[in-house]
């Protein structure tokens, strides 16, 4: 599927005055891509993940999925949200069938079979019966991730899912991700302020300017060389970002003057 991001603008009113959070910002995401969108707090990654998935409308521009217009959350798309978002009353196994439910897929015993599945994939099996307070950080994400992948999406978008979660979890997940990746016929969008996690998911990094938030460079990864963190060409990649993040950051603080 391809997801394109056309002249979109969007304002959310601060003090009563209109403040610009993005503007006529404009990208492409290809068929099985993994695409990390990074940026300074307030550049608007958020905002824009959200209209992408359809859970926000644009002012101005539009999103568009295969030429159609999205106007709401469209089926064969899921979203990973950074706090989890999942129903504490229900058990694991309860939370992963959730949206197959709603989305009115397959028969009940399928969508048990489907998601104790993707539990397995998530290294979830032995939770299954669980409640979400009984659960680590990294134990909830990975069943937000598998409620997600259960609705089998060409696209899945996440907003910062690793954020919250210590340095060892997060390397975990992220090599638990892109094994997912590798797997599945989708496409990735993925938020992060983490320069070292965008370059090692990333087929292609979106540095976004802020105030209002665009697209200030784009680097494409070479992912036969950098999965290795200690590794020169991954410092190269992390120099190139930091050289655009200096500029980035040079014009928000002249923003701020």
């Amino acid at each position: 599927m391809m997801l394109e991001v056309k002249h979109v603008s969007k304002s959310f009113s601060k003090d009563g005055q209109p403040q610009l959070v993005l503007s006529d910002l404009n990208l492409e995401v290809g068929a099985r891509e993994f695409v990390c969108l990074l940026g300074p707090s307030g550049c608007g990654k958020s905002t824009l993940l959200r209209i992408m998935a359809g859970l926000d409308i644009a002012e101005s521009g539009g999103v568009y999925l295969d030429d159609k217009l999205v106007k709401e959350p469209q089926p064969k798309c899921a979203f990973v949200f950074q706090d989890y978002a999942l129903f504490p009353w229900k058990t694991v196994l309860e939370n992963v069938v959730y949206g197959m439910d709603v989305q009115d897929m397959y028969d009940k015993k399928t969508r048990v079979e489907k998601a104790k599945e993707y539990l397995k994939l998530m290294h979830l099996e032995k939770y299954e019966n669980s409640y979400i307070h009984e659960l680590s950080g990294g134990m909830r994400q990975r069943t937000a991730i598998a409620r997600s992948l259960a609705l089998e999406p060409e696209i899945l978008f996440m907003d910062e899912p690793f954020g919250a979660l210590d340095n060892f979890t997060r390397m975990e997940l992220q090599e638990l991700l892109l094994d997912i990746y590798s797997k599945n016929k989708l496409s990735v969008v993925f938020v992060t302020h983490d320069i070292s996690e965008a370059i090692y998911l990333g087929d292609r990094v979106v540095v976004m300017n802020a105030h209002p938030g665009t697209v200030h460079s784009i680097l494409d990864i070479n992912k036969g060389l950098v999965r290795d963190r200690t590794s020169e060409d991954f410092h190269l990649y992390e120099d190139k970002i930091m050289q655009a993040f200096q500029l980035v950051r040079k014009q928000e603080v002249e923003y701020y003057i």
